[in-house]
């Protein structure tokens, strides 16, 4: 590939870390960067998802040609890192002059947040983001939520299996005890509920208990950073590589999902990411925040 800005120069691909390689020109020491790689040069891949979402809302043509596609490439400033972009909207790479890398690098590692206005106070203690998302605390689960990610619990099922089933063998007992088919009083059949409604009880505490511990999840918000199609299909299944901010530190996951809901999830998008009491290791991953 030529450098799109010193046209006749050569980019060398250069190794920069276990997996990546980038394309840099040695005359003018600018960088290519193919799709989602600039992700992986910074430590809060969410808030730099977040800041080039905004600024990508209002692009330009640019001057120069995508070096990969060769298509003509827009640009956009990025405020924050005062450093004007240039990426494909074919190939979905970017450019970056000498230096640009390491401004956005310096500028979303800070930890004042002093990206656009409008979203620089969802990033000051647990308040919620702008767009009612979740904050850097995250925020409580829905009981929709609550639902779709954990399912029914085992414990209340069998607590109401438990004592239906008993009540209604007490019941058939005592049909056919009247009727003389089965040697069966009322004291029997109340013995058989009196014996099950303890296991009963039991499985309705835990269950009770599981119930509340998943009402203590927080939701997050992740960024994709890796993207693998295990099986296409209504039930297929993807992998998805999503890192994401935890009580102060980063954390990054790998989960298998549904194909037919995450069919179009790329890197660099956007998903929620549901903590349990557990601990980020245990995370999953839901479509929407």
């Amino acid at each position: 590939m030529k450098c799109p800005k010193c046209q006749d120069a050569i980019l060398a691909e250069v190794q920069v870390g276990p997996g990546l390689a980038v394309d840099l020109c040695r005359s003018c020491s600018g960088a290519w960067l193919d799709k989602s790689e600039l992700y992986r040069f910074v430590r809060r891949p969410q808030r730099l998802y977040e800041e080039l979402a905004s600024a990508f809302r209002s692009v330009s043509p640019s001057n120069f040609s995508c070096p990969r596609c060769g298509k003509m490439m827009l640009h956009s400033r990025l405020d924050s890192a005062d450093v004007v972009l240039e990426a494909c909207p074919g190939c979905g790479g970017t450019w970056f002059d000498k230096g640009e890398v390491e401004k956005i690098q310096a500028a979303i590692a800070r930890p004042d947040g002093a990206a656009s206005a409008p979203t620089a106070p969802a990033r000051q203690g647990s308040s919620p983001e702008p767009d009612g998302g979740p904050g850097p605390a995250g925020r409580p689960l829905t009981e929709m939520e609550v639902a779709t990610v954990f399912g029914s619990d085992i414990f209340a099922a069998l607590a109401f299996v438990t004592a239906a089933g008993a009540a209604g063998a007490a019941s058939l007992g005592l049909l056919l005890g009247g009727m003389g088919k089965l040697p069966i009083g009322v004291a029997d059949a109340g013995l058989l509920v009196i014996t099950a409604l303890p296991a009963a009880g039991l499985f309705f505490f835990i269950g009770r208990r599981r119930g509340l511990r998943r009402r203590e999840a927080r939701l997050f918000r992740g960024a994709v950073t890796g993207v693998r199609n295990l099986a296409a299909g209504p039930w297929g299944e993807i992998e998805l590589k999503v890192r994401f901010v935890h009580a102060g530190s980063e954390h990054e996951v790998t989960r298998r999902v549904g194909y037919r809901v995450f069919s179009d999830a790329v890197e660099g998008a956007s998903v929620g990411v549901v903590v349990p009491t557990e601990g980020p290791a245990a995370a999953r991953i839901i479509r929407d925040v």
